[in-house]
């Protein structure tokens, strides 16, 4: 593009393609740089959304009014929420306070970047957006593919297995990968006279279920795939009146085809289950002298409190917590490898014992438990750790857009697209990922392409409403 018809809107498109490299510039200089709080890219990755904010400012006088509203109104949250963290705060918990506000920062800069882009779409000013997430994952990929061609690569998991390049969370990149995937599968398959895109699709499909090493990204690529094919039929049931028995061979042979390559594909996903397993038969729980429920620290925790010989302080409640939740754990003979029910089972018992005005409307605070109990599952996460406001205020837009998304496909089906439902099954994928896996909405970069799907959504949902 020439400088003279440089537009504001272009730095959208600029950020897109610059986040795979922060990414990666982020991972290395915390791998290879000074031992510091912040790395470059932390004060590099908001320059240009706080650009665009300033701009809207500036342009928009109605803007500045729910900007300063939304200023306000999540200010005041983060300060209760922080005044909370800090009343229930003890040697038992990961982060400071300083620590959790960089998390409430974050979440706040979440809304912030999507008002931005929900902004320029009601303009019509980001009309190429879909094109740029494709080279956003391009570029993405070719790190990847060339960290590990290097051998510089680092490993999905602390064990060895998968690789996962120059990005610091495997589950965040896999949900980053898979759903911008999701975004983009229709725009893809209508270059299917270009030989490049195919080969993309290829190069994603193959890292996707050998390489990666999460089952996220092993059966989250299948899902796309059929997502596509079930909305494909869906519409074509809708519009036509009838349903296609050659659509539906197709979708048999493709569904046949793609449980094959988890089959050959799978082992790498698999190889970790398994070595998680073997670790865990050996893990012996002294209380009862069979194997333990809960992690080896988690059981040393209770054997420590049981014996009252703890060498750091937890409050009452945080032992009482840990005590059913170790009960539980044997009660319903939990793998002592699902940390993700441990910790939610945890969380759940630690919200009844801490119960009180401030923790209902503010939560406990994400880093308000030791490192291990830090809830992962982000739906939950964002009632027991920020509470009932902090739930309408950083996952309610997003589920209001969803559910007026569900009720406009009954209302007006005739009019909905291919995109719209993939779009809108993309949006539920976030929400089931977020749940089971996290790291979806709680990782900045995977975060930003949940936000691109909704604004993508969003204007399928006009087009229907039209």
């Amino acid at each position: 593009m020439k400088v003279k018809n440089f537009k504001i809107e272009y730095l959208i498109y600029l950020f897109l393609l610059l986040t795979p490299f922060l990414d990666s510039i982020s991972f290395l200089y915390r791998e290879y740089g000074p031992d510091t709080l912040l790395s470059p890219t932390t004060i590099l990755r908001p320059v240009i959304p706080v650009i665009l904010l300033v701009y809207i400012y500036i342009k928009d006088r109605k803007a500045r009014k729910y900007l300063w509203l939304g200023g306000f109104i999540y200010g005041l949250y983060a300060l209760g929420h922080l005044w909370t963290f800090q009343h229930f705060h003890t040697d038992f918990n990961a982060g400071s306070v300083f620590s959790e506000l960089q998390y409430v920062i974050n979440y706040s800069y979440m809304i912030g970047l999507f008002y931005v882009l929900l902004w320029f779409h009601k303009q019509n000013r980001i009309p190429h957006l879909r094109k740029y997430i494709v080279w956003m994952l391009v570029a993405y990929l070719g790190l990847i593919y060339l960290a590990i061609f290097t051998n510089t690569s680092s490993t999905t998991y602390i064990d060895g297995v998968g690789y996962k390049g120059w990005n610091a969370s495997g589950n965040g990149l896999s949900a980053l990968l898979i759903l911008g995937f999701c975004s983009i599968f229709t725009l893809l398959l209508s270059y299917k006279k270009k030989w490049y895109m195919w080969l993309f699709i290829v190069a994603l499909f193959f890292y996707l279920i050998t390489l990666f090493g999460t089952r996220t990204a092993l059966f989250g690529g299948i899902i796309v795939v059929l997502i596509y094919f079930i909305s494909y039929m869906i519409h074509y049931w809708i519009t036509q009146k009838q349903i296609s028995f050659k659509k539906i061979f197709l979708f048999g042979i493709t569904v046949f085809v793609l449980t094959f390559l988890v089959l050959i594909g799978g082992s790498t996903a698999m190889k970790r289950r398994s070595n998680l397993k073997e670790v865990g038969s050996g893990m012996i729980d002294p209380l009862t002298n069979e194997v333990t429920h809960l992690t080896g620290d988690l059981t040393n925790f209770v054997v420590d409190i049981k014996k009252e010989q703890l060498d750091i302080t937890l409050s009452e409640e945080q032992k009482n917590a840990l005590l059913k939740t170790y009960q539980k754990a044997n009660a319903i003979e939990l793998a002592n490898s699902n940390r993700r029910m441990q910790q939610l089972i945890y969380h759940h018992y630690l919200f009844q014992e801490e119960l009180s005005l401030s923790t209902l409307l503010f939560g406990t605070g994400y880093l308000n438990q030791y490192p291990e109990l830090t809830l992962e599952m982000e739906i939950p996460a964002y009632f027991y750790n920020f509470g009932i406001l902090g739930t309408i205020l950083y996952l309610g837009p997003f589920i209001v857009i969803f559910v007026q998304g569900v009720i406009l496909f009954f209302k007006r089906r005739m009019q909905v697209s291919i995109d719209y439902m993939m779009f809108l099954a993309g949006i539920l994928f976030s929400f089931v990922l977020s749940c089971l896996t996290g790291y979806v909405y709680f990782y900045v970069s995977s975060m930003l392409v949940v936000l691109l799907l909704f604004i993508l959504f969003l204007k399928e949902k006009e087009v229907a409403n039209t």
